[in-house]
């Protein structure tokens, strides 16, 4: 999960069942003392580190209430990685702006991209959407 922060979301899967690794950069002092809801610890890594990814092909990345990443960045690099979850706001068209970035939403319109499940989210935010996508088997 790139930009996991405290990891609370990413915790929630973990307790699942589901293998998880935080990611967040560190560049404030203030991340030695923040909570960390994974039991693995949150991977605080500098800018430079901040696109190496160990299994592409088996990893799922997540985009949790973003609000500068450098989305679009990770799947130009990682064309192997079949699987995108991005929760945040849900734009009306592509070209509006939300809060967060990337919107919810935002391949929607990717042709290389197919939606497997959009929703309501529970967040501390309202209005949080929950979109998962499959990337298209030509594209992989």
């Amino acid at each position: 999960s790139i930009g996991c922060g405290e990891g609370a979301f990413e915790a929630q899967l973990e307790e699942a069942g589901v293998p998880v690794r935080g990611v967040d950069l560190d560049v404030l002092p203030s991340y030695k003392t923040m909570r960390c809801f994974l039991r693995g610890g949150i991977i605080r890594v500098r800018p430079d580190e901040l696109f190496r990814i160990d299994e592409p092909s088996r990893t799922c990345l997540c985009f949790v209430w973003g609000r500068a990443l450098p989305w679009r960045e990770y799947l130009s690099c990682y064309p192997q990685v079949p699987l995108v979850c991005i929760i945040g706001e849900s734009a009306s068209t592509p070209e509006e702006s939300v809060a967060t970035v990337p919107s919810s939403n935002a391949l929607e319109a990717d042709a290389s991209w197919s939606r497997l499940h959009c929703g309501p989210a529970r967040a501390v935010h309202g209005g949080a959407v929950m979109c998962v996508y499959e990337r298209a088997p030509a594209s992989l």
